[in-house]
């Protein structure tokens, strides 16, 4: 069974083809970074992006629209605007080739994420799952094969920082803002840069271990911990107006050794609690290495199995895990999509209303 997957996630478009649940075929990523102040303009680029994205995906598949059994497509998790790309342009395929659709929410899409090129009957449940990227930072116990999971712990994505300006929260926005304080690069890949330029700092060099309390429910809001970083840089650049390379480094090592003890801690206390059998990390933070390596060591003492997902590009936002767990649920109960070839867009509009705010504002100082 080949399912086409399509997500349109905010800076992200995506298209990709599966097949059975977890080989991936193909998978179609277009990165767009673009400030803030112009969020509503991504859903004009995911209109002229989309097409050629689906058309290589089928292409590189080896297959046509004829050969799709399922289509699936991300309907949470992103400005309304983008979310209606991918949502629009899934209905009409799903209309025009008589194909089931079955609409995923983005997070979910992460959750399951390291199922992808693995044989889930593999898996020893129930598992503690870590999934933080960009702006979404969650810890969910998925219970079975059946895909049941219990939240344990969430952050709100983003919130509002100042006029018409959203402010991105959560471990994976963190991420990003160092590897961009410290000119290193990202949003896309933090995880990675970070942990490629601290090999080369000293890790004790800055403590940051102060800036959170122990709570029996992690929290996941390291709002605290950015200002104090915040504050450090600042106070290095007064010195000097550009940040030597030995100080980037050891910031990124010190800031790796402290995040790295707080979520690995996190998760082996949850692990026990819940006498879970796995642990894994999702999403963007599952890129670094660091903190993959560290988890792994210290959760075998304990006797955890530990994944991540087995390609870094299934870290970032992509559509194969969109049509991985819509595979999924569809196996689980086909009569229910069976005949469903048109959905409704169930994106929030917090973020929308930001973005047109934006728009209105700019049209303004334009007149």
């Amino acid at each position: 069974m080949k399912v086409l997957g399509i997500d349109t996630i905010l800076h992200d478009a995506c298209a990709a083809v599966i097949k059975d649940g977890h080989k991936v075929l193909s998978n179609e990523v277009k990165h767009t970074i673009m400030s803030s102040d112009f969020l509503l303009d991504l859903s004009i680029l995911h209109l002229k992006e989309l097409g050629l994205l689906i058309k290589n995906a089928l292409k590189k598949a080896n297959c046509q629209m004829k050969d799709i059994s399922l289509i699936a497509v991300n309907n949470f998790g992103s400005l309304f605007s983008n979310v209606a790309v991918g949502v629009s342009a899934a209905n009409v395929l799903a209309c025009l080739y008589d194909i089931p659709l079955i609409d995923i929410h983005h997070q979910e899409g992460h959750f399951f994420s390291n199922w992808l090129e693995r044989d889930q009957k593999k898996f020893q449940f129930p598992i503690v799952v870590l999934s933080s990227s960009g702006g979404h930072s969650s810890i969910v116990l998925i219970l079975n094969h059946h895909l049941k999971f219990k939240e344990i712990s969430r952050i709100e994505g983003m919130k509002e920082k100042k006029k018409n300006k959203p402010n991105f929260r959560g471990i994976g926005a963190l991420y990003g803002f160092v590897a961009n304080n410290l000119g290193l690069g990202g949003p896309i890949d933090s995880g990675s840069l970070i942990s490629k330029t601290a090999k080369k700092g000293n890790p004790d060099c800055f403590n940051f271990s102060n800036y959170r309390q122990s709570s029996e429910v992690p929290n996941l809001d390291f709002t605290e911990l950015e200002e104090s970083m915040t504050k450090v840089i600042a106070k290095e650049k007064k010195k000097s107006k550009i940040l030597s390379s030995r100080f980037i480094a050891d910031l990124a090592a010190s800031f790796e050794k402290t995040i790295s003890q707080m979520i690995i801690g996190d998760l082996l206390n949850l692990a026990k609690k819940y006498k879970a059998k796995e642990i894994h990390l999702v999403g963007g933070i599952s890129a670094n290495n660091n903190l993959r390596n560290k988890l792994c060591q210290q959760a075998k003492l304990d006797g955890f199995i530990t994944r991540w997902p087995k390609k870094k590009e299934y870290s970032t936002d992509n559509a194969a895990m969109i049509a991985n767990l819509g595979y999924w649920k569809y196996q689980l109960n086909p009569k229910k999509y069976l005949n469903q070839r048109n959905i409704s867009i169930k994106s929030n509009l917090k973020l929308e209303n930001i973005a047109v705010s934006q728009f209105l504002e700019r049209n303004k100082e334009l007149k």
